[in-house]
């Protein structure tokens, strides 16, 4: 007869290994989420016997009723209205940060440039470029962090991640990003699509209707590094469901379901002993204190964790990582992975949906003609490129289609301009190290495009960009596979193309980098006609001198320059 036996054991309990005091704990932002990390925070050391007291030193929210009710109902030592006050405050050595996305990064920063310890909840940040200033600078400064995707440490979750490690499920695949992520490996393909259904929704403090920035579902199919295929749907419309984060494994050996509404249980299906057809079928295992720290909850089986519980799990893992000098699970560095996967499409939709604006901006657009093109991330046959039809200022970062290499219409409701297909499929096909295809008409780039002596060395411009300028001839039928292959051949190693009796073309790593290129070219053109034109002989300068200016602007290997980016982030600037 078995008997289960109810004691009380600890797992997860940290070593010392560093020598810290005490715990004394910033929290920044009193939501629901600040709630649940304080409480985490209180319990912690109960729940993983840890070696080291607690102290809630400082809360910071921008509601002063807030900080008042909070500080009493958890005995902070003080409050304040400046986060800055916490996140540099010598009494504090870690912070939990719970404000809204926005906020992250730049107190992720302060916070570890004071050297503090940095629990934030998720998602990271709003934009690839603030999630990796986030990861830069907490191993700048030897920081831990851990983010707030508590749902991995549910006891059902690391049972199901054991189960899969184990191999008993076999080869496999599954749904939804964070949690895909973490129990299948990263992605290597992603086919997305994104819908907003209501494009506006009433303020809820004014009532007025405003313009709704995010989605409201998407669907996604692709495939991870193992192979394993993926199908991925997520919804904010879904009626009749409270929370339904769910998904399926199927592997070579059974297969796994879970549902986070039933967190206590989870489906599973093991094809070993179960060749009987007429009785085989999945079962229902529920959690108990032999799963990953339910224990330290409850010794008997069959009862349930909740939220907090999750919370104080992943808490207790992010103070062992700080007391054993070692890292946590998910940081920093394994939350880009996840940012990544959610914001890098978006990223480049919005990188080039500005990039048409800024056409628009300095009169290159050539009525609903010539084409902008981004590389979709994560592929290698896809990418981004206006709707044939619009013109450049109608274009945004949600209507760009999506096209196929060979010609398909992934995403999107226009059809695209097929020369324009030929071109962009050319260089980026060609050329893995290139993302981003910019094709101009402009007045000035096509009459230097019919000069016989091509770019002169007119101006600095002319010269920054000599090194990295190449020509192609004309040719009638830019859509043939002829054409397209030459125009790659032509291209070879550069950046800029000046097509004959045409235009101008402009290749980058990003499109800060294609749109810089363009730009410097396009001011050369410019020049070069204005002098051609005046009435005075014009001063080459010596060849010395432009190697020299050459050689400073070859294109480095590890990404655009610096002064790219800033650029960049100016001209973007320039049209909010």
């Amino acid at each position: 007869m078995f008997v289960q036996q109810r004691e009380i054991h600890i797992a997860g309990q940290p070593e010392n290994k560093i020598g810290l005091e005490k715990l004394r704990v910033g929290v920044l932002g009193m939501g629901f989420m600040g709630g649940t990390h304080t409480q985490a925070w209180q319990r912690g050391k109960a729940t993983f016997n840890w070696p080291i007291d607690v102290e809630l030193v400082a809360l910071f929210d921008t509601d002063e009723d807030t900080r008042d009710l909070h500080a009493n109902r958890f005995d902070f030592q003080r409050v304040t209205g400046d986060w800055r006050e916490v996140c540099e405050a010598d009494d504090i050595n870690v912070v939990s940060i719970c404000t809204p996305n926005f906020t992250h990064w730049e107190m992720a920063e302060a916070a570890a440039k004071s050297g503090k310890h940095i629990w934030c909840e998720k998602p990271m940040a709003t934009s690839m470029a603030d999630a990796r200033a986030m990861v830069s600078v907490a191993q700048e400064y030897g920081v831990k962090t851990m983010l707030g995707y508590n749902y991995m440490k549910s006891p059902s979750l690391l049972a199901i991640k054991d189960l899969i490690a184990s191999g008993r499920i076999g080869d496999m695949g599954s749904h939804l990003i964070s949690m895909a992520i973490w129990l299948c490996g990263p992605f290597k393909e992603v086919v997305s699509r994104l819908q907003t259904i209501h494009t506006e929704r009433p303020d809820s403090s004014t009532g007025e209707m405003r313009q709704v920035e995010t989605d409201d579902q998407f669907s996604a199919l692709g495939t991870f590094e193992s192979g394993a295929l993926f199908t991925m749907h997520t919804s904010w419309l879904g009626q009749g469901h409270k929370m339904n984060l769910g998904f399926e494994i199927t592997g070579t050996k059974g297969a796994i379901k879970f549902d986070q509404e039933r967190m206590g249980e989870f489906q599973l299906f093991e094809m070993d002993g179960n060749s009987e057809m007429s009785t085989n079928g999945y079962k229902t295992v529920l959690i108990g204190p032999y799963h990953p720290f339910f224990g330290n909850f409850c010794p008997a089986p069959g009862h349930h964790v909740g939220f907090n519980e999750m919370k104080i799990i992943e808490v207790g893992a992010f103070v062992k990582a700080i007391l054993e000098d070692d890292h946590a699970y998910p940081n920093f560095k394994d939350g880009l992975l996840f940012e990544t996967a959610i914001h890098e499409e978006w990223q480049v939709r919005c990188d080039l949906a500005a990039c048409y604006r800024l056409f628009v901006k300095f009169g290159w657009t050539d009525l609903i003609f010539t084409h902008l093109s981004a590389r979709v991330p994560g592929t290698t046959d896809q990418y981004l490129i206006n709707p044939y039809g619009l013109l450049f200022d109608e274009i945004t970062a949600s209507n760009l289609i999506k096209v196929d290499f060979d010609g398909n219409v992934v995403q999107g409701d226009y059809p695209y301009n097929q020369a324009g297909h030929a071109i962009h499929t050319a260089i980026l096909g060609a050329r893995p190290d290139v993302n981003v295809a910019l094709h101009s008409h402009t007045r000035a780039g096509a009459a230097v495009s019919a000069m016989g002596e091509g770019l002169l060395p007119l101006s600095q411009h002319a010269m920054e960009i000599l090194g990295l300028t190449c020509y192609h001839p004309y040719a009638y039928a830019p859509d043939s596979a002829e054409e397209c292959r030459r125009l790659a051949c032509d291209l070879g190693d550069k950046w800029l193309m000046i097509m004959h009796n045409h235009g101008l073309l402009a290749a980058g790593r990003t499109v800060a980098e294609a749109f810089y290129y363009l730009y410097i070219l396009e001011a050369a053109c410019k020049i070069q006609v204005d002098v051609l034109s005046a009435s005075t002989e014009p001063i080459i300068p010596d060849q010395d001198a432009i190697e020299s200016l050459t050689k400073y602007t070859v294109v480095p290997d590890e990404g655009p320059h610096d002064y790219v980016n800033v650029t960049w982030d100016a001209m973007i600037r320039s049209l909010e």
